[in-house]
């Protein structure tokens, strides 16, 4: 499943902008807003995925993680796990 999630800090925007594939496998969900705020959301088919995308590194946004599991503790080795 899809994931990313991407911010645009540079010149005080302090904004967010999050794609998680859906269940269906066909459409998306963003979100997005200022950091901090619960955001927008919007549907997308997952054709638009790649320019959604796209158009956000153009923008300025870094990507802060990619295909993050959705229970972040998956993505954790057992030595992190353990602190």
């Amino acid at each position: 499943m899809k994931n990313v999630y991407l911010e645009n800090t540079t010149n005080h925007h302090d904004k967010f902008y999050s794609m998680v594939e859906n269940n269906d496998g066909a459409s998306f969900t963003a979100t997005w807003g200022r950091i901090g705020s619960q955001g927008r959301t919007q549907v997308y088919g997952m054709n638009e995925w790649d320019t959604k995308f796209n158009e956000k590194i153009n923008k300025g946004y870094k990507s802060q993680y990619h295909n993050k599991p959705t229970n972040w503790i998956q993505g954790m080795s057992v030595a992190q796990r353990k602190k």
